[in-house]
Formats: C-alpha cells, structure tokens, sequence
C-alpha cells in the first residue's frame, strides 16, 4: 500500500508543479501542434507527463532502500533499462524533431538492456515450432527487443485522448499486480503498483480537462515498463501463460498491428506514417458528436474527454478475462481471437456507419442522413454554425449561353444560408446575354462575390476543369455548379455539414447527392436515381453516381484534380473527379436527399440520364465503342496521378486494363472479376459482363 500510495503523491505534486509553472518552460514542453492529423486538443499543453512518472519511480526506488533492500538493485535496474525508451520519447517532446523510426529502435534496444540486466529473455511463446527457435540466445534476444519496443510504440499510438492510454496501462498494471501478488513475486508487484499509483497521480491532472499530456516520453516509459513485466513473467515464472501478457495488452497491441495492415496492406503507404483513421479517432469523430463543431473550448474538451471511456470498456474486454484465466492457455487463446473479432466488427461498423444508435453520443439530431457506406445511415448530428461559417467556399460554375435560366441560378446561389462563399464563372464564348446578366449580379453582388474568366473554349468538361486548375481560385472547399438548376437554400451548408462531421485527417473528401428532376418550368418531374451500394474506386472506374452539380469536394481533392490538368480529354469533369479522388484514397458521401432542383430541357448537355431511353442509349454507345474510348481518356487521367494512387487502387486499375485490353476472353472476364468492379444495379452489373465480352469496356 505504501508503494501506490507514495507513486501516486509523486507524481500528482510534481504533475502539478508542471502544470502550474508550465509557462516557465511552454517553450520546451508544450505541445503546440492544433492542426495536425493526429491532435485533438484547443490549446498549447505540455507533454512532459512522463517525467512524473520517472520522478515517482525514482522515488520508489529510493524508498525500496529503507523497505525492501533486497528489490532495491533489481529495480534500480529496470529503471536503467527503461531510460533509453524514455529518453527517445522525451527528445522527441522537447524537440519535436525525433523520428518514430528512432524512438522504436531506442525502445527496442531498451529491451535488450533488459535481457543482460534483469535476465528478461522471451524463451517460450506457447506456440509449437517457435518455442524451439527462441531456446537460441540471438533468436530470443532479437524476439525479446521487439516484443518490448512494439509494446512501448503500442502505447505512444493509442495515446490519443484525455485519460486513453493512462487509463488502459492503469488496468494492465492492476492486472499484473495481481497475478504478481499471487505468485508472490515482489519485484513485479512493487513495479507494477508502483507505475499504477504514478499513473494515477498524472491522470487527475490529465482527465477529464487535459491539463497534460504524457508525451512521447510517458507513453515509451509506459510501454516499456508493460513490455518488460510481461516479459520478466513469462521468464521467472514457468505457470504463467504466455498469451496471458498478450491477452491484458491486446488492445494497444491488436490497434498497432491492424495499423499496420492497414497502411501497408491496403494503402500501400508506410506504417510509421500518422494517419487520422485509428479506432479511438473514429469514436472520436463519429460516435461521439455530442459538441461536434463547437469552437468553444470547453465543449471541445468534453468532447476529448467524452471519447476515452468507449475505448476503456473496450479493453476491460480483455484485461478482465486476462486476469481471471491468466493459467489458461485455451480459453485466453479464445478470448484473444474474440477480441480481434469485435475489434474488427466496431471498425468496421464505424467506418460503414452502420454502428448501433445507442452507442452514439449526440447532443441533438438534425435529421437522418444516408452517406453511400452501402445502405447506412448516419444519424444527424450537431455540427454547428459557427463551425462551418468560417470555410470558404469556391462555386465553380461553366457558361455558355445560358441566358435563360441563369438568373434563377444566381437567385438561388445568393440565397445560400452558407454565407461564405465567391462564385467563378467561366464564360466559354456566350453569345447570349449571359455576359450582360454576369455583370449585372456583379455589380450588386461586387468583385468579393463573384468574378468572370474566360473558358478555354473546348467543351463542358475541360471548362469545368480549368476552373478547378487555376491557382488564383483558392478556398477551403469546391462546388460545381450548372448554369441552369436551382439550389436548395441550406445546400452548400448540408453539405459542409456532413463533411465536416466525417473528416479523416487529410483523407480527401468527395460529397455529391441525389437530385430533384423538374421541366423547364420548374415542375417537379421525379427523382435521379437512388444508389445504395458502397462509393469507391471500384465502382468509380465504370459509373458515376453524383451529378456535377451536386458535387462539393475539399482542398485536397481539389489538388488531386489540378494535379491531373484541365486538357484531359474525359467525357465529363464530374465522373472524372470522382474517379480521381476515390483512386486516390478520398471519402465520397453520397447523400440520398435532393440538394437542387435539376433542369431537364431541350438544351441539357447530359441530362438525367433516367428511363428506358438513356438504358437503350447505353447500350447503343457501348456497341458503338464510345464507352471504351471514355475509359481510355480516364486511364490518361489515372497515369497522370498514378504518385496519388493508393496500392489497393494501382492494382484495381491493373486489372481493370486487362479486363478491357487482353486478348483473351476468359483472361478478361477473369481480371475484372479481379478488379472487383461494379454497378450500383443488377442490369448495369450485366452490362459489365457484356461489355468485357465484346472487348467494349
């Protein structure tokens, strides 16, 4: 008890003194970063936790000299061996400059201090074949390094949240220590209290308000210290389980290697690279909305604070049958698959906006929306306006003739409840009055709101694009817009809604929805179609489902457009920007309610593209060989951005052009089954089939 207790002083006062004084040392200490991909908090904190966490060790250690001299050298030594992880961590918060690279290699050889110094050697997995390999000193040295620097990586990643990592390491500390008590191995229990009695101390500090941080520093010395108690209770004590420290870590262990095949398997991108699409950033975004959009700082915080427990219940899932079944190997070997089981079926649910209501935090429902995650819906939450008042929008909209219907056009843009907006035009050669009526909304509007250019005269598509590539035009979002529809009021504010509530870091976004078809009188005629199957680069390549004028994307989306160039020589700017984008990793929400009524008349350059007519029209410009010459004009787009393509996307692509170019008939049905292409409808998956087998894709 005197070990928790006095961990637990240390490191609040000498938490507290950071705190307190913090404006001494801001400079140094404080985490400053509000913009990154991976930070959640509203202002500068310092994260130096991990130096109370030491300081209490230390003091621990000098109290073992009154107490229990015999731990007194043996203690000494783990924390010698833990002080090249922690000082990795520590350089790397008072430098911001220390690769993660760097600090795994300090973690790991940190376990290899721990393997000379304390004998902590793995020499048994309970896994036949591997156990053998590791009786070999190199093999056990090299195993041992790594299973303690990935512990200690572990932590730093779930290190995310107010109260995340402190909070799950406490449980695993109080799971160690009693299964040490019950082994009545004193060198463990003292560690192992010890580090969750200093935990506790910085946790007051650090939940709910993040008055602190625990930095690189706290989460490698943390990490380390799991990693090596594990290790040194698998070596002195032969009864203990081996997949009992895998079972009580497997939540911080399961999120680092699913991390991994996440980046390098599917995205083909480097593991050590920071993404915003870990578990506990997902909660944080989709499940807990309770303030989502605030700028107030409180709210914010709450909202942090808020996202914790969700990930504490989820590794409570683990630690409690850990501790409980620490002697056996089968049913720990059950719960750790169960594990892996929900952890995979919650991201995938969260990711598909297919988690269950009640598990999601809101503060007050604006309506239901389906988002084009297969049939899912994602239940309104409270971004407010504050929150997306400030994004700029750029309404991009291409001109030519259109006198007739663009005042409506313009009435509807002016009436946009998203104030914060400049409409370009790109007036491709009007003969009309369209110059006329552009400057006479210019004149009332001014130059802030709306500016004229010049079109490059070679067609809808490219004067759309040349828009979207011109440098002066910049915004934080990017709208399309046609000369002839008439937008919803709350459009352009729905939209920046939903992309604000869904963000993922920098993963590009796409957002584009379903329309309201009416004559030329604006008499409501019906509705486009309604597509619920999954958005993706697998359906990109053979169909567009959202309408140009639907579309809104970001600033990151928009340079992977200009990336491409404006010459391309693509059917329509809207299908290729959402082929581009889904290839390049980028979000596409498809939104099922109308946001504009959609003019049909006789001068549509496309149209709806509804009905029996536009099926038989298909049909005839697949025979004709216009859809092959349309995916060869989108395949020059896609060499052009291949440095923005995802692996998953390069090789789908692959076999895409050898579904539409081999020789062979069954080499060409088979890659496109490869490919995974695919239609929103039945029919049009049919017409696939076809149009492989004719060579007409």
């Amino acid at each position: 008890m005197i070990y928790i207790v006095t961990a637990f002083l240390t490191s609040l006062v000498v938490t507290l003194l950071v705190v307190r004084y913090s404006h001494l040392h801001a400079q140094f200490t404080a985490d400053s970063d509000l913009t990154g991909v991976q930070k959640f908090h509203t202002r500068p904190v310092p994260r130096v936790g991990g130096v109370a966490l030491l300081v209490a060790l230390l003091v621990i250690w000098g109290l073992l000299w009154f107490t229990e001299r015999e731990q007194f050298k043996e203690f000494g030594l783990l924390i010698v061996a833990s002080l090249l992880a922690f000082a990795g961590g520590l350089a790397e918060d008072l430098t911001k400059k220390v690769r993660a690279s760097v600090r795994l290699v300090l973690a790991m050889l940190a376990g290899g201090v721990g393997f000379y110094l304390l004998d902590g050697a793995i020499t048994r997995i309970d896994i036949i074949g591997l156990d053998w390999l590791l009786q070999f000193g190199a093999f056990s040295l090299i195993f041992t390094m790594f299973a303690v620097g990935g512990a200690a990586n572990a932590v730093n990643i779930i290190d995310g949240y107010n109260g995340l990592a402190a909070f799950v390491s406490a449980t695993i500390f109080a799971g160690f220590a009693y299964v040490s008590f019950y082994l009545g191995d004193r060198l463990l229990l003292v560690s192992s209290v010890a580090m969750l009695g200093a935990i506790g101390g910085f946790f007051v500090w650090n939940y709910p308000k993040g008055l602190i941080f625990l930095g690189d520093g706290g989460a490698y010395l943390i990490g380390f210290m799991i990693g090596e108690i594990s290790v040194l209770m698998l070596a002195r004590h032969p009864i203990v389980s081996a997949w009992f420290p895998l079972l009580i870590c497997v939540y911080p262990v399961f999120e680092t290697l699913f991390s991994i095949y996440r980046k390098r398997l599917l995205r083909g991108g480097s593991p050590g690279m920071p993404d915003g699409v870990h578990l506990h950033m997902l909660v944080y975004r989709r499940l807990v909305r309770w303030a989502v959009g605030s700028r107030d700082e409180k709210r914010q915080v709450q909202r942090n604070a808020m996202t914790s427990p969700y990930l504490w219940l989820l590794s409570s899932l683990a630690v409690i049958p850990a501790v409980l079944f620490w002697q056996q190997q089968t049913v720990l070997m059950i719960f750790v698959f169960l594990f892996a089981v929900t952890y995979v079926s919650l991201y995938r649910a969260v990711v598909r906006f297919e988690t269950p209501r009640w598990l999601v935090l809101t503060k007050r429902a604006l309506g239901p929306l389906a988002l084009g995650r297969g049939d899912a819906s994602f239940p309104g939450a409270a971004v407010e306006v504050d929150q997306i008042a400030h994004q700029r929008v750029a309404i991009l909209m291409g001109c030519y003739n259109g006198q007739t219907y663009l005042r409506e056009q313009l009435d509807s843009i002016e009436a946009q409840t998203h104030r914060n907006w400049v409409l370009w035009v790109s007036d491709d050669g009007s003969t009309d009055d369209t110059a006329k009526i552009l400057d006479e909304y210019r004149s009332r509007w001014g130059e802030d709101k709306l500016r004229v250019v010049d079109g490059p005269h070679q067609g809808f598509a490219r004067n759309f694009l040349s828009l979207v590539a011109r440098p002066e035009i910049e915004a934080d979002f990017f709208a399309y817009c046609d000369q002839d529809d008439v937008w919803v009021a709350s459009k352009l504010a729905r939209a920046l809604d939903v992309l604000e509530r869904v963000r993922e870091g920098d993963q590009p976004q796409l957002y584009c929805s379903r329309t309201l078809l009416v004559d030329a009188k604006s008499q409501p005629l019906g509705f486009s179609p309604l597509f619920d199957r999954k958005p993706g680069f697998k359906n990109a390549l053979v169909q567009n489902i959202g309408g140009g004028n639907t579309m809104i994307f970001d600033a990151a989306a928009r340079k992977i457009i200009a990336d491409a160039g404006w010459d391309l020589d693509v059917v329509a700017h809207d299908w290729w920007t959402y082929i581009a984008i889904s290839a390049a990793g980028g979000h596409t929400i498809y939104d099922p309610k109308p946001a504009l009524r959609y003019r049909q008349h006789g001068s549509n350059l496309i149209g709806s593209n509804v009905g029996m007519g536009a099926r038989f029209g298909r049909v005839f410009k697949l025979f004709q060989g216009q859809w092959h010459r349309w995916n060869d004009a989108n395949a020059v787009g896609l060499r052009r951005i291949d440095h923005a393509l995802t692996g998953s996307a390069k090789r789908t692509f692959t076999e895409f052009e050898a579904a539409r170019l081999g020789s062979s008939l069954f080499g060409r049905y088979a890659a496109m089954k490869r490919a995974g292409v695919y239609r929103q409808t039945t029919l049009g998956n049919l017409g696939l089939i076809v149009a492989v087998l004719f060579k007409k894709m």
